[in-house]
């Protein structure tokens, strides 16, 4: 997959879908959608946990923020970047694409056959532990916490089903209940909205 510019939400879980990542030195890249009260619906929660593991996935996740190419690189999100003018992103994948046809057994890379626990029942306890740690310091779900919460309810799915879809049931089924009823996540969709159509009126 060829990156040029911003990767941000379902753009950026597409890329997480592809077998090999490259990126130009001005891509960007995250998983916003806590902000505006949902939890990634097209794959992020359980392929993340699978390339850069359950702690890094919960902080990219729950913070919404985003990374540049030096982090995402540094995080193993991507696997090359463009840094100068002598080739483009496109030759660059290109390059990548010709070295995996090489190697052969490439769907081995796609994340949906990884797993997570590599250290079979010790990695879930571990991985359990890590997202109790982390939900501990959440805000409570009544008190703007219930993306944040749901996030994590998907995150264990990565590690605690047996199969990569049947996580993917878990957090699909998060991600419609958020959209649907969530009240905090209407509220939070439409100050995101209306700050943009403010910017918009306003030429900020």
């Amino acid at each position: 997959c060829a990156i040029r510019g911003v990767a941000l939400g379902g753009g950026y879980e597409i890329v997480l879908s592809s077998h090999y990542r490259v990126a130009d030195k001005s891509s960007k890249f995250g998983l916003p959608e806590v902000n505006i009260g949902l939890i990634p619906g097209a794959g992020g929660t359980q392929r993340l946990p699978r390339l850069i593991g359950v702690k890094r996935a919960c902080d990219i996740i729950l913070s919404g923020r985003m990374m540049n190419v030096k982090e995402a690189l540094d995080l193993g999100v991507i696997d090359a970047a463009v840094v100068n003018n002598k080739e483009s992103v496109e030759e660059c994948a290109i390059r990548w694409a010709e070295y995996a046809a090489a190697l052969g057994n490439i769907k081995s890379r796609q994340l949906c056959h990884a797993v997570v626990n590599k250290g079979g029942s010790a990695d879930i306890a571990k991985n359990h532990k890590i997202c109790d740690a982390i939900a501990k310091k959440l805000p409570p779900k009544h008190k703007g916490g219930i993306a944040a919460h749901s996030a994590i309810s998907a995150i264990r799915a990565s590690f605690s089903k047996p199969s990569f879809e049947e996580g993917m049931a878990v957090e699909e089924e998060l991600f419609w209940d958020l959209l649907l009823t969530s009240q905090q996540g209407r509220g939070l969709r439409h100050a995101f909205f209306a700050d943009r159509l403010a910017r918009n009126t306003s030429g900020g």
